[in-house]
C-alpha cells in the first residue's frame, strides 16, 4: 500500500534511519517508477552520506526516465569530482561544452576546474578562447584574475582586477566581491591604504 509506505517515510526520515527510508522510496518506485522526485531526494540523501557512487547511479536513473540536462551533468560532475575522477569530470565537461556550443560558461567552468588542478596552459588556453569571442566576459575575466595570482603574475592579476572594477559593464555584485577581496588582502598585507582608498 502505497499510502502507507508514503507515510511511514517521514517517520524514518525523523528517526534518521536513511537505509530504511531509501528502502521505502525503492519500493514505492517499484509501483510507481514515474515519481522522480523521490529519486531526487534519495540524491540529496546519498550526497549528505558521501556516497558519491550511489550518487551517479540514481543521476543516472533519473536521466533515463526524464532525459538529460545540464542541471544534471553538473550534479555528476560535482560527484566525480568529488571520487577524485578526473577522466569522468573532463568527459561531462567536453559533453557540456558540445551541446552548448554558444554557452561560454561551460569553458570558463573547464578551465578554472583545470586551474585547480594545476593544469595552467589548458586552462588559458580555455580563457583565452571564452576572452577572444567574449572580451568583456565577467567570468572569464575573474578566472584570468585568478590564473594570474596561480601564475604569481600579481602585477597583471591587479590589473585585471581593476579592469573589472573600473569598467562600467561589470556587474555591481561583481565589483562589491572584488572590492571586499581587495580591502581584505590589503589589510592581511598591511599595505599602505592609499591604493584602496
Amino acid at each position: 500500500n502505497i499510502t502507507y509506505k508514503e507515510a511511514m517515510l517521514p517517520e524514518y526520515i525523523n528517526a534518521n534511519d536513511m537505509e530504511k527510508a531509501i528502502g521505502v522510496m525503492e519500493d514505492i518506485l517499484d509501483t510507481d517508477p514515474e515519481r522522480t522526485e523521490l529519486l531526487l531526494f534519495m540524491l540529496q540523501i546519498y550526497e549528505y552520506q558521501k556516497d558519491y557512487g550511489k550518487c551517479i547511479e540514481t543521476i543516472q536513473r533519473i536521466e533515463t526516465k526524464d532525459g538529460e540536462s545540464e542541471d544534471l551533468t553538473l550534479m555528476k560532475i560535482q560527484a566525480y569530482t568529488a571520487m577524485g575522477d578526473d577522466k569522468k569530470v573532463m568527459k561531462e565537461f567536453q559533453s557540456l561544452i558540445k551541446s552548448h556550443p554558444l554557452d561560454s560558461e561551460y569553458k570558463t567552468m573547464l578551465g578554472n576546474y583545470l586551474l585547480q588542478k594545476n593544469k595552467r596552459k589548458e586552462a588559458l588556453r580555455l580563457y583565452s578562447e571564452v576572452l577572444a569571442e567574449e572580451p568583456e566576459n565577467e567570468t572569464a575575466l575573474i578566472s584570468m584574475m585568478d590564473y594570474y595570482r596561480a601564475v604569481g603574475n600579481d602585477s597583471l592579476a591587479a590589473e585585471q582586477r581593476n579592469r573589472l572594477l573600473f569598467s562600467p559593464k561589470t556587474q555591481d555584485d561583481t565589483k562589491q566581491l572584488l572590492l571586499r577581496q581587495f580591502i581584505r588582502e590589503s589589510e592581511q598585507a598591511s599595505t599602505d591604504s592609499t591604493q584602496v582608498i
